[in-house]
Formats: structure tokens, C-alpha cells, sequence
């Protein structure tokens, strides 16, 4: 028996972006009948029932893979609830870099090098899905060598949250961590900042001149890093987790919890989102689905 499962998108979407969106959901799930459309004050809720012989995992992953360079390219932020999602969230994470920050480190970093453009068309090849996210990391990491460590964490000190974005973070009261393949050091220092004591990033070195040296290959923090930290954190709660991720490397991650968050953080308003889907008020939304 099909299951009716649920996209909400934060925003009224454009003609031509319903158009694409609806053709992206028919595409992947098959439904039939036709996504059912409901407006609401904050935004579109589609609904939709599939008969597919697939998990709700694996088709979560699919229709993520699609809706993610729909969401990066749009600017739209979108929830995608598991439909055994019916418990209250215990658990909340958030991607870092894009997510969390409006500014990027390792485009930052690239400007010391003089080599930003570069890196940003391979940011953005693998924030798309274009590129495997290792590949592309080592990549974009081999610009950043001969950095000092000194230079580093300079830059790192001078990306700033935005303001509300503290304050979510400081004010969760479940909990709460930080999710990435940042470099470990600008995870730490945002946690510091932030008071949280739960995150995971990608090891770097440096050499013995002090010299930014690269990634440690073995302790790089791909999309299943991702979700095995969630299922170990959580004590494998992953269905009544909220995930926030804005790229290919937080697939395994959204497609895996019960509460899936994309957002970008040009969309803005992180706190807004985050506190409507913990209290439960996206009608008619909720009541489907608790």
C-alpha cells in the first residue's frame, strides 16, 4: 500500500520553478495521481504517494539528489519529513560551512592564494553533485598548500554566524551538533564560540615549518562520515533526528534522518525554520504526520 509522504517548501515558488519541481517529484516518485498542492501562510506543502519497489530511504536518496541542485540553484529552503517520522525530535545537527555560515572558508582561503577561481567552480561542481565530494576536496585542499597556520586561523576567526544563527544554537535545548567536512580547526572554533560539544570535521596538517600541509587522507568526513556520525551520536535515533545540510556531501545524512532540512544560507531566517518544524506548526503538515 503506497505511503503519502510530504515536501514542504518555504517559500511560494515561481511558475517556472512549480513547474520544474513538480516535474522533478513525478519523475522520481512515479506518482500517481498528480503531487497534490496545498498553500499555507509560510509556504507549499506537496504531497505525494508512491508504489515504487524501493525503501523510503532509498527513494528519500533519490529525490534528494534531484531537489538538491534544484534548491542550491533556487535558493529555496525545503523540509522533507520521513513518513515514519511521527515521534518528537530528539536530536538536531547542522552542516557547517553554507549552512550555518554565509561565508565559505575555503573560498576565503583561496583569496590568500590567488586562486579563487578555481576553487569556486570546484565548490560549486561539488556541492552539485557533479564532482564526488572527496575528489573534489583534496582537490580544492592542494590550492590551500604553503598556507601558514598562522594565515589559517586568521581566516577562520573572521568568519562570523549571522546573528539569529547564534542564537538558535545557543538556545536549542536538545542536542545539538555540528555535522561537516569543514576543516577540524574552523569546527572547533565555531563550536567554542557557540558553546557546543558535539561536532565532526576533516583532520588537517601542517608541517614542521607551521605550514598548512593538507588533509589526513583517513580522517576525511565524506557524506556516509556524515551519517555514521549521526547514527553514533544519536544511539541510532537517526528517525527522530532534524538534519540541516545544504550540499551533495549531506545526502547520506538527510536521507537517512527522519526530519530532512535543505537550506542555504542565502535563504536566511535558519532560526525561523528550525523552530516551526520543532514545534510542529506547518499545517496541514503535521497532522499527516503525528
Amino acid at each position: 500500500m503506497p505511503h503519502v509522504q510530504h515536501l514542504y517548501l518555504f517559500s511560494r515558488p515561481t511558475d517556472g520553478e512549480d513547474q520544474q519541481l513538480r516535474a522533478l517529484l513525478s519523475e522520481t516518485i512515479g506518482a500517481t495521481p498528480k503531487v497534490s498542492i496545498t498553500d499555507t501562510p509560510q509556504g507549499r506543502l506537496y504531497s505525494y504517494s508512491t508504489e515504487r519497489s524501493m525503501s523510503e530511504t532509498e527513494l528519500r536518496r533519490e529525490l534528494l539528489t534531484r531537489l538538491i541542485p534544484w534548491g542550491r540553484t533556487t535558493h529555496s529552503a525545503f523540509y522533507l519529513p520521513a513518513t515514519s517520522a511521527t515521534a518528537e525530535i530528539t536530536h538536531v545537527a547542522f552542516d557547517l560551512d553554507g549552512t550555518l555560515t554565509t561565508t565559505e572558508l575555503l573560498p576565503e582561503l583561496a583569496r590568500l592564494s590567488g586562486r579563487s577561481e578555481e576553487m569556486t567552480a570546484l565548490t560549486e561542481a561539488a556541492m552539485a553533485g557533479a564532482t564526488p565530494f572527496r575528489e573534489s576536496f583534496i582537490h580544492r585542499t592542494e590550492l590551500l598548500r604553503g598556507l601558514s597556520r598562522k594565515a589559517l586561523h586568521s581566516v577562520i576567526r573572521s568568519i562570523t554566524l549571522p546573528t539569529d544563527t547564534t542564537l538558535l544554537l545557543r538556545e536549542l535545548s536538545l542536542p545539538t551538533a555540528i555535522v561537516t567536512g569543514a576543516y577540524q580547526p574552523f569546527v572547533e572554533d565555531i563550536c567554542e564560540r557557540v558553546g557546543l560539544s558535539a561536532f565532526v570535521g576533516s583532520a588537517v596538517r601542517y608541517t614542521a615549518d607551521g605550514e598548512f600541509d593538507g588533509l589526513d587522507p583517513e580522517a576525511i568526513i565524506d557524506a556516509e562520515g556524515k551519517r555514521a556520525f549521526l547514527e553514533e551520536w544519536t544511539a541510532g535515533a537517526l528517525a527522530s533526528t532534524l538534519y540541516t545540510g545544504d550540499g551533495a556531501n549531506d545526502l547520506d545524512a538527510l536521507a537517512a534522518v527522519g526530519h530532512a532540512l535543505f537550506y542555504t544560507a542565502q535563504h536566511g531566517d535558519l532560526r525561523g525554520l528550525v523552530h516551526q518544524i520543532l514545534s510542529a506548526d506547518l499545517p496541514p503538515l503535521f497532522p499527516t504526520t503525528r
